[in-house]
């Protein structure tokens, strides 16, 4: 029999591979007890979701930011489980499980913030081509192609799969043995963590400088707030501890590699680095799920429209808006009134400015799209097709 036989440990009191310093009893408690507590967050997002129509939750992008969230909770109740079952599970299966939960929470959450700053920027190019601004209809144009493409579709997936592409690469060059189970050889988590650094870095980056054009826009119903701390943390205008959490990528960024490098025995004996991910994993949702639920749910502002601060409401759906008064001219013959064509290129053709593909049931957008093309296929010029008054009135 083979001297070397290595004998179950319970996982209490567990010394792994890789660590001199087993995990202290009462901190495994506590991991368990906040294993089962974080079950909360899957009810909480579905409420939010579910509400998502509600003008405090509706500008957050909740389709993106829901998204956001339930990745946030996977990376934190994925940490806890590693962290318990560590003894049963290879290096690879250690690195692979926390490494892409984390990098699709930290990417999700990029995404959900660009995309609420670019449909601010096409609000803001939309209204100005409803003045007669000279606006870049080019620009215009590409900023309606990127805004159709929500979280279920190949542009989002294969912006994850890029930024994930690199850990499986990088963990294929490490050489270490990978039948061993337990805590990873020092060299390979210290390697790993490099790869780490530079993620965060670049999270870091792009998040500084998604704050800075967030800072443009708007505010309403914290919307703009939400995002801005990363910006004031970096000119050091802020010391309130609260305000330090409201941009948990931040926090990400910066309390995730120091718990990783800081291998010690406080922090290993009592997983210090798993506490400080998971606080942040639920402080992101606090911010972006509880926090809008409750106003969305518990107060006033929530639940009328009509609070919806300065022009904000009315430039949501300002093509909406143009749309309804060229018809209203079209309709009462008034004088300069758009003819149809030019309401047809404006907001029904597939390069229309001022789209209402997203106010407008697909069957109806779908009708007028058809016919209007005939015409074009067959070499008739639109103008010259009769139409009576109310021939727009589907919309």
């Amino acid at each position: 029999m083979n001297a070397t036989t290595r004998l179950p440990l319970s996982t209490s009191n567990a010394t792994v591979e890789g660590s001199p310093w087993p995990i202290d009893g009462t901190a495994t408690l506590v991991i368990y007890a906040a294993t089962a507590l974080s079950l909360y967050a899957p009810c909480l997002i579905a409420i939010y979701f579910f509400n998502r129509e509600k003008p405090a939750i509706k500008y957050h992008n909740p389709t993106e930011m829901a998204v956001a969230a339930t990745l946030a909770f996977i990376f934190g109740f994925v940490r806890c489980i590693v962290t318990l079952l560590r003894n049963y599970m290879t290096c690879s299966i250690q690195i692979f499980l926390e490494g892409f939960s984390m990098q699709l929470t930290l990417m999700a959450f990029v995404l959900a913030k660009l995309r609420v700053i670019l449909t601010f920027q096409l609000t803001e190019l939309m209204a100005a081509h409803a003045e007669h601004k000279p606006v870049n209809l080019r620009h215009l144009t590409h900023l309606h192609k990127i805004l159709r493409h929500g979280v279920v579709s190949a542009p989002w997936f294969g912006v994850q799969l890029l930024w994930n592409l690199p850990l499986p690469l990088y963990v294929s060059t490490l050489e270490y043995n990978d039948k061993m189970r337990g805590n990873c050889p020092p060299r390979v988590a210290q390697d790993v963590v490099l790869l780490y650094i530079v993620e965060f870095s670049f999270v870091f980056v792009i998040s500084i400088g998604l704050s800075v054009l967030m800072s443009q826009v708007v505010d309403n119903f914290g919307l703009k707030q939400t995002f801005l701390t990363t910006t004031r943390i970096l000119v050091f205008r802020t010391t309130n501890i609260s305000s330090l959490l409201s941009d948990p990528c931040l926090v990400f960024c910066v309390a995730a590699p120091v718990t990783y490098m800081n291998e010690s025995k406080l922090i290993e004996t009592y997983a210090l680095n798993l506490f400080s991910q998971l606080v942040m994993a639920h402080v992101f949702i606090y911010l972006r799920i509880t926090v809008p639920v409750m106003r969305a749910l518990g107060t006033d502002e929530g639940k009328d429209p009509k609070v919806f601060k300065g022009t904000a409401a009315l430039e949501f759906m300002c093509e909406c808006v143009v749309a309804w008064k060229a018809i209203v001219g079209y309709r009462a013959g008034g004088e300069h009134h758009m003819t149809a064509a030019a309401i047809y290129a404006q907001h029904i053709a597939t390069t229309a400015p001022l789209p209402l593909h997203h106010a407008v049931l697909d069957h109806i957008w779908k009708r007028y799209q058809i016919a209007f093309d005939a015409t074009t296929k067959y070499s008739i010029h639109p103008e010259m097709v009769p139409r009576t008054r109310n021939y727009f009135d589907g919309f």
